[in-house]
């Protein structure tokens, strides 16, 4: 994404949405100065203050960088799915593991002690509970299922074919299986990762309180979306209860609720009056 102005853009209330986590936030289009992706002048500052990650350069003027997800004690998107991908590569490599398991086991006849349901290994725990959040990841998501659940149903089919056929028939449909569904398989684990990887693009919300000079920067994991609303969608924060983990009730300014979707509107003074504290306490 490159720079660009966006304050010729005009509305009732249009808002730039994101998410941290479950919670959807929102700033108002006006308060935003730029969008940019580029962080090859971020400088980073000694100190260990939540959320500030440093200083950049922009138009003259040197702002704080405040990460938001940090800022609010959880993790960015970007070491979220860089969990995921650590996860995707060990449970991978438990079916690998697996499918050599029931192999020494056809060829040797003792007993195969692996998991063969497939909703309770390691895997089909995580994958039976988790909702994707990631549109891109989401379509892969359910590619999984078939091929995973044919791995774990190989282990009654083979074993009951070695006692039927002899243990060279079994081995022979493994093989088949190997160069098939469990192929399949690892495709979809490297295609996720692969798509994971690709969708991490963290972007810098340059804020302003004239609609020239930039205060400071917002560093947040992608727009979600441009929004839009009426001035009856805003609801007063003493009628809602916030969501859990959601920032200090004073940082935001307003509730909005609509057609587009629900998000908490950020107060832009309370966002720069913080992110100066941040940088006063870290110098």
């Amino acid at each position: 994404m490159n720079d660009y102005n966006l304050l010729s853009m005009s509305g009732d209330i249009q808002v730039f949405s994101f998410w941290v986590e479950e919670v959807p936030y929102a700033l108002r289009i006006e308060h935003v100065l730029t969008i940019s992706q580029d962080v090859s002048r971020l400088r980073k500052v000694p100190g260990d203050v939540p959320g500030f990650i440093g200083l950049i350069d922009y138009q003259g003027a040197v702002v704080p960088v405040i990460d938001f997800a940090h800022m609010l004690g959880r993790r960015n998107s970007g070491e979220s799915k860089d969990e995921l991908i650590g996860l995707l590569h060990a449970r991978e490599k438990d079916h690998l593991e697996w499918i050599g398991a029931l192999e020494h086991s056809l060829r040797t006849g003792e007993m195969f002690s692996k998991e063969r349901n497939p909703h309770r290994c390691a895997f089909g725990c995580w994958y039976d509970q988790y909702t994707p959040t990631d549109e891109s990841f989401a379509s892969i998501y359910a590619d999984f299922d078939a091929p995973h659940k044919r791995v774990h149903a190989l282990a009654d089919e083979l074993i009951d074919l070695a006692a039927r056929e002899g243990r060279d028939r079994a081995l022979a449909a493994l093989a088949v299986e190997r160069g098939t569904t469990l192929q399949t398989l690892q495709r979809i684990f490297e295609f996720a990762r692969e798509t994971l990887q690709s969708s991490q693009h963290a972007v810098m919300l340059y804020i302003t309180s004239d609609g020239r000079t930039p205060r400071m920067a917002l560093r947040i994991d992608d727009i979600s979306d441009i929004l839009s609303f009426e001035e009856r969608d805003r609801v007063p924060l003493e009628r809602i209860e916030l969501p859990a983990g959601a920032i200090a009730r004073n940082m935001i300014s307003d509730y909005l609720r609509g057609k587009a979707g629900d998000c908490l509107l950020l107060e832009p003074d309370a966002l720069v009056r913080m992110a100066d504290q941040a940088r006063h306490r870290a110098a």
